[in-house]
């Protein structure tokens, strides 16, 4: 984990010190969404070459859409009480 972290830190080294190199930014942006690209290609190969992923896909897919609409639902909910809360003062100052 020190070597993630420390990896992360040279290269917020790295990239505060060439901020100003407008090229160099470019081409390292089509590096990362090539790296990006690979890295999804290579997950895709290993779950699909993963038979208990394979032969449990239904369940999976479900139990994600679940978590998916639940996620969403807590989100607008938590929102909603968050706003009533934080500016019913302000209309019953007006």
């Amino acid at each position: 984990m020190i070597i993630v972290i420390a990896a992360m830190l040279v290269g917020v080294l790295i990239g505060f010190l060439v901020r100003e190199k407008k090229a160099l930014l470019k081409v390292v942006d089509v590096l990362v969404n090539a790296a990006i690209y690979m890295l999804l290609l290579l997950l895709g190969i290993s779950v699909g070459s993963n038979q208990a992923i394979i032969s449990n896909l239904g369940t999976i897919g479900a139990q994600a859409f679940a978590l998916t609409i639940a996620g969403i639902t807590g989100s607008i909910a938590v929102g909603f009480v968050f706003q009533r809360l934080a500016f019913r003062e302000k209309a019953h100052e007006e």
